[in-house]
């Protein structure tokens, strides 16, 4: 598809819409909407590249992104300003300061990921009133549109939020960084040897055809299993 079409425009409204959408549903909606034309994920490839130029003008992206939790893979409307700009235009002061109090909770955290009944905490340290009941409504929204990730009873950072704080991110956990893929890992599987942290992901194509981890090449005794309670085991998590 060289010339951008009406499809185009259909799927910068959608993705507009939603903020975040599963490879899946993204690709079963422009097969929709192109009445056929895009049936397999190379044509999907190159039609969100079409996308891209158009859509870069506004400084804005569309993004390919893995969750490092549930290792789903997602397309993110992503905005290259750095700064939080779809947040304030969707949610209010309170909304926003409750989002930050979550985010930095999560990165003190030594796992990367807090409990759910101690985000909906959180509200009530705020400087403005945030009732638990709206705290719930308002956790499970970040969650629905990518920010957070919710497994467990447990809440991680999600793809979207990595994504739009990959600046700042990447300027405070300069380790934090996956020796496989070279992007931001905060939630994956740590060698018993070097301790440096890579994605579950990533591990598991590398491991396929290696024995040693990719950092230090010592051989890998990490345990891959992920245990019932949705963590990986003690030594998951990065610094």
């Amino acid at each position: 598809m060289a010339d951008f079409t009406n499809t185009h425009r259909y799927f910068i409204q959608y993705m507009l819409k939603h903020g975040i959408a599963t490879i899946n549903n993204a690709m079963e909606y422009c097969r929709h909407v192109s009445r056929g034309e895009i049936n397999d994920q190379s044509e999907f490839k190159d039609f969100v590249l079409d996308v891209n130029r158009e859509i870069k003008k506004n400084s804005f992206n569309l993004t390919f992104k893995t969750c490092e939790v549930t290792k789903e893979k997602f397309l993110v409307w992503q905005t290259l300003k750095n700064d939080i700009s779809l947040l304030q235009i969707k949610f209010s002061a309170v909304d926003i300061e409750y989002f930050h109090s979550v985010f930095q909770e999560i990165l003190r955290n030594e796992e990367h990921r807090i409990k759910q009944n101690e985000a909906l905490n959180l509200s009530s340290s705020l400087t403005s009133r945030l009732s638990l009941e709206n705290a719930e409504k308002l956790l499970k929204t970040f969650v629905q549109i990518g920010y957070f990730v919710s497994k467990d009873s447990c809440i991680f950072l999600g793809p979207r939020l990595i994504l739009e704080f990959t600046s700042y991110l990447q300027s405070h956990f300069t380790d934090s960084i996956c020796p496989l893929c070279s992007e931001l890992v905060f939630w994956g599987k740590s060698c018993r040897s070097c301790e440096k942290t890579a994605h579950i992901y990533c591990l598991e194509t590398y491991l396929r055809n290696q024995k040693d981890c990719p950092n230090c090449h010592v051989a890998w005794s990490t345990p891959m299993e992920v245990e019932e309670n949705g963590g990986s085991d003690s030594d998951s998590s990065t610094d």
